[in-house]
């Protein structure tokens, strides 16, 4: 990971009140971006990080889920559906299975069977999220 990219996953995570901004970012003269260019930054991380495996298909949609859907505000979007603005839909429609296969695994007490195709469908809809949006030059749909 570049400095660069460092500092900006910074300010996206200020940016989101996922912590309070650093001093760095100042002394580096990087503005907080807006909710939506946080969100796209974090997104483009975390969708990353699936698609490379470095996080398993269900934790970095529970990341994405706490670290951006939440506090970003886009499931409570009332002008588009959840998500549609950064392009997620079918991610988060994949999130929503796995909190039917959390539930039926508890009320079975085993595993769900369906767990290895959901896997696969995120990571697929991961590198294909990846190839439609990323390396705009910067430019994103805004909310």
């Amino acid at each position: 990971m570049t400095e660069d990219f460092s500092l900006d996953v910074m300010a996206a995570r200020a940016a989101l009140g996922l912590c309070a901004p650093d001093p760095l970012l100042s002394e580096h003269g990087i503005p907080l971006p807006s909710v939506s260019q946080a969100a796209w930054t974090l997104l483009e991380l975390h969708i990353s990080d699936i698609a490379s495996g470095k996080l398993r298909p269900e934790e970095g949609m529970h990341v994405i889920s706490s670290e951006v859907i939440r506090p970003a505000g886009m499931a409570h979007s009332m002008y588009k559906r959840p998500g549609e603005s950064h392009d997620i839909g079918a991610l988060l429609m994949l999130e929503d299975e796995y909190d039917d296969i959390r539930r039926h695994e508890l009320r079975a007490g085993s595993a769900d069977r369906r767990r290895p195709g959901v896997d696969a469908r995120v990571l697929s809809e991961a590198r294909e999220w990846l190839a439609r949006n990323a390396d705009r030059d910067g430019l994103r749909k805004l909310f």
